[in-house]
């Protein structure tokens, strides 16, 4: 992700300082004393500056702490365990450490501006918040790899609860092989005032680094692999987005009179021939065990009238949601004596490369019946609502580092872009200089909205809180 440094308008700044009283002064004649009240006063006249920042960060630490809080308690206790719950939940422990930790250092920095030597507190600071970014990123790209499968290959192996603790584990790891480097490279420099002998300290890269490419390398490090996680994000969510237009289009088509298509040309029509297969009850019975192919060749559960009976020809049309499930209507056409026939039903759906073994047979009379061999997959609605959900949260965190990634590139195309700044300027850079930590306290809005069972569930657990507070 994009660098975690968010270096807060420091030495090519006068942060308008009384020239009276920054007059040049002998670094031999300046004790101690009077350096800490000359850098005090440096603070004291840059924060108003920072004021709208440390307003806005302090409103995001307030509710991403109660909301994360409140999305762990409600998906832990409430939330049958599945996939998406460890995503969640996974994803509500780093914003969660956002808002604790980097939140409260990022206000003290700014706060700060020339007095800040705290070197290893520098370093937790940069490294708890670099990791808690880079750790949300990398989940949220299993998170596309699982609406993926969901949507696009829904009778494909889903990613089970233990794959995606694993993948959660790989994320983590990752993060901390490109977060590790924040620790050496993040510390204390040096913030010269305009008056000599006089120097201050901020949070940011350490002297020693200052004029070696390692700060500039890894910083590009940072670059990278933010852009080429966007990339993989916006590769899974269009497929995902194209796959759901034509679910959708498929099922809100108006349907067609069947009755004069052949059997042949026709994704959805019965289909009849002789077969074998076994006998219960007077009735004869065939299971099929269709092998899938990439033409659509699926499962055939197929029916065998005794001789001298009248098997029904029968229509059928298939309904397929948005994550793959299908709906199959059939109903009776004619009833034309004849021959021995049978009826296969083929679902022209992608499945896996096995197929799907079917174990009991399944009697078909024309009407529709439940049949324990139907493969369970979720509904279509509710997929589509937890899909919606969470590519609003990835939305939400790449929409909130534009503006951070803005004003980046144009520091480095820029040299004199922050002597530029005055007044109103420089509040507004910044609150958008930190405009990424907005993802921290946003994720339990949109649970919020989007998760019915959520909301409800936070009704139940504030409503009986706010009631005994009120006794």
């Amino acid at each position: 992700m994009a660098s975690s440094s968010s270096m807060i308008f420091s030495d090519t700044t006068s942060f308008g300082v009384d020239n009276t009283t920054a007059e040049v002064t002998s670094s031999l004649n300046i004790s101690d004393e009077e350096k800490n009240r000359y850098l005090s006063h440096l603070d004291d006249t840059t924060f108003p500056l920072m004021i709208p920042a440390v307003v806005y960060l302090s409103i995001l630490m307030l509710l991403g702490i109660f909301g994360n809080i409140l999305v762990l308690i409600v998906y832990l206790k409430k939330f049958k365990p599945s996939p998406t719950r460890v995503f969640v939940v996974c994803l509500a422990v780093f914003d969660l450490m956002t808002c604790i930790i980097s939140l409260p250092g990022e206000i003290l920095d700014m706060r700060f501006t020339h007095t800040f030597d705290y070197p290893n507190l520098c370093r937790i600071l940069r490294f708890n918040n670099t990791f808690s970014v880079v750790s949300s990123g990398f989940t949220l790209i299993a998170v596309a790899i699982d609406r993926y499968r969901k949507i696009c290959r829904p009778l494909n192996k889903q990613i089970t609860i233990r794959v995606a603790r694993i993948m959660v584990g790989i994320a983590v790891s990752v993060s901390l092989v490109l977060t590790i480097p924040t620790v050496i490279v993040n510390g204390k420099i040096t913030v010269i005032t305009d008056r000599e002998g006089i120097t201050g300290f901020d949070c940011s890269f350490d002297d020693r680094w200052r004029d070696t490419l390692f700060p500039l390398v890894y910083t590009g490090v940072l670059f990278l692999t933010f852009f080429g996680s966007l990339c993989v994000l916006v590769i899974m969510y269009i497929l995902i987005g194209r796959t759901v237009f034509i679910h959708r289009k498929f099922k809100f088509r108006p349907a067609t009179d069947n009755k004069n298509q052949s059997p042949q040309n026709s994704t959805s029509e019965t289909e009849l021939s002789s077969g074998d297969g076994k006998e219960r009850n007077g009735k004869r019975y065939l299971l099929g065990n269709g092998k899938s192919s990439d033409q659509g060749k699926g499962t055939r559960i197929a029916w065998i009238s005794p001789r001298k009976t009248t098997p029904p020809t029968v229509n059928v049309k298939v309904k397929v949601g948005v994550d793959g499930s299908s709906e199959t209507s059939h109903t009776n056409v004619n009833d034309t004596p004849g021959k021995p026939k049978t009826v296969i039903f083929t679902r022209r759906a992608e499945q896996p490369s096995n197929g799907v073994k079917l174990t009991n047979f399944v009697k078909f009379d024309g009407k529709r019946k439940n049949s324990a061999a139907k493969p369970e997959v979720k509904s279509g609605p509710k997929a589509s609502k937890t899909t919606l959900m969470l590519f609003i949260i990835t939305a939400v965190f790449i929409i909130s580092f534009l503006p951070h990634l803005i004003l980046m590139i144009t520091r480095g195309f820029k040299s004199d872009f922050l002597e530029s700044l005055h007044g109103a300027g420089v509040m507004v850079y910044n609150v958008f200089l930190r405009s990424y930590f907005m993802n921290s306290a946003a994720n339990c809005i949109v649970y919020s909205f989007c998760n019915v069972k959520f909301r409800n569930e936070c009704k139940k657990l504030l409503v009986p809180c706010l009631s005994f507070r009120n006794k």
